[in-house]
C-alpha cells in the first residue's frame, strides 16, 4: 500500500514494476516542466514538506522511514523513481535539480530510485550525467544499452544494506540469476570499459541529427542523452497518439512509441539507435514524409 511517485513521461516498465508488486492503486504522478520535461524539484519539495523523517539513528544502519498518508491514496509515500538520462524523452536531468530532489527525499524519509541505464549516453558537455549516492538512494545500472548487451539481461544495483532481504524476495521469484554466459559477457564489458562505449557515440549523434532534421516542423524535446527524442504531435492529434503510431507504421513503415504508454498522451518517442548509415538515412526519409503529411492540412490523415 506504499505510494510511489513517477514523473511523466516515465519509463513504462517502472509503472509495471510498481503494479506487479502491489502498488497499482498508490502511484502518484509528479509534475514535470512542460518545456524541458525535467521533473519539478519544487513540486516534490512542496509535496513532501509535510513529511518528517523518523528520529534518526545511524544513517548507515537505518533506511528511510516514510510516515505520511497520501491524500486520496492508501498508505505511505515510499519512493520517488526517476530515469536519468530519461527514457522516453532523452532529457538529462540537471545535477542541481537532481540534488534538490535527493535532499527532499532524504528530509522526508523517502527512497529515491535512480535508473541510470543510459549513464554513458550523453552528447552535450553542458548536460553531463550526475550519479548521486546516499543511504536513501537506490541506483540502477544496466549493461544492456551501454555495452550493446540487449537480450543478455544483466544489470546491477547499488543499495542500502537494509533493503537486501526485500530485494532478494523479488529476485528469487522472478529472474533468479543471470546465466553464466551473460556474466562472462558483462565481465568482458567491464574490462573493455567506458572508452569502448564512447567510441560508438559519434554514430548515434549522426543518427540523432538525421532525425532532428526529419522532425523539424514539430516540437522536439530531448536529444541530450539516452537514444530517444520526444516529439509533440500537431494539435489535432493530441488525443490520438496511438492511432498516429499505427498509421506511421502501416503507411510509412517506421516504428514509434506512443506517449500515452509513458503517461504523456499527444507525444511519440523516436529512437535513433539500432541502425547505421544507409538504413538510418532511409528511415529518416520515411519519417520526414510522415511528418510532412501530418502537418499538411490537405494530406493529414483523419482518425
Amino acid at each position: 500500500s506504499d505510494a510511489v511517485f513517477l514523473f511523466p513521461p516515465y519509463y513504462f516498465n517502472h509503472l509495471m514494476a510498481v503494479q506487479m508488486t502491489g502498488g497499482f492503486h498508490t502511484v502518484e504522478m509528479g509534475k514535470t516542466d512542460p518545456k524541458t520535461m525535467e521533473p519539478s524539484a519544487e513540486w516534490l519539495e512542496r509535496r513532501l514538506a509535510q513529511q518528517q523523517r523518523s528520529p534518526p539513528s545511524s544513517p548507515s544502519l537505518s533506511p528511510p522511514s516514510p510516515k505520511i498518508t497520501v491524500p486520496g491514496k492508501r498508505g505511505r509515500v515510499a519512493a520517488v523513481v526517476l530515469s536519468n538520462p530519461c527514457n522516453p524523452t532523452g532529457v538529462v536531468t540537471d545535477g542541481k535539480v537532481l540534488a534538490r530532489i535527493s535532499r527532499a527525499c532524504e528530509k522526508a524519509g523517502v527512497w529515491l530510485i535512480l535508473d541510470n541505464t543510459y549513464e554513458y549516453f550523453t552528447y552535450n558537455k553542458h548536460c553531463p550525467h550526475v550519479c548521486l549516492e546516499a543511504p536513501h538512494i537506490v541506483n540502477i545500472f544496466s549493461f544492456s544499452k551501454a555495452f550493446g548487451m540487449m537480450g543478455w539481461r544483466v544489470g546491477y544495483i547499488a543499495y542500502h544494506r537494509s533493503l537486501r532481504n526485500s530485494l532478494l524476495k523479488a529476485q528469487d521469484t522472478i529472474p533468479i540469476c543471470p546465466t553464466q554466459i551473460s556474466e562472462k559477457m558483462a565481465l568482458g564489458a567491464l574490462e573493455a570499459g567506458r572508452e569502448w562505449v564512447l567510441s560508438k557515440l559519434p554514430s548515434l549523434v549522426r543518427n540523432r541529427d538525421l532525425l532532428l532534421e526529419a522532425l523539424k516542423p514539430l516540437h522536439v524535446i530531448g536529444g541530450q542523452g539516452a537514444i530517444y527524442l520526444f516529439v509533440e504531435l500537431p494539435e489535432k492529434y493530441r488525443n490520438h497518439d496511438m492511432k498516429v503510431v499505427k498509421w506511421v507504421a502501416n503507411t510509412h513503415k517506421v516504428g514509434l512509441i506512443p506517449g500515452s504508454s509513458c503517461g504523456a498522451p499527444g507525444y511519440v518517442r523516436v529512437a535513433f539507435a539500432n541502425m547505421v548509415g544507409p538504413d538510418m538515412q532511409r528511415a529518416a526519409a520515411r519519417l520526414k514524409k510522415a511528418v510532412a503529411q501530418l502537418v499538411d492540412p490537405k494530406e493529414s490523415p483523419t482518425f
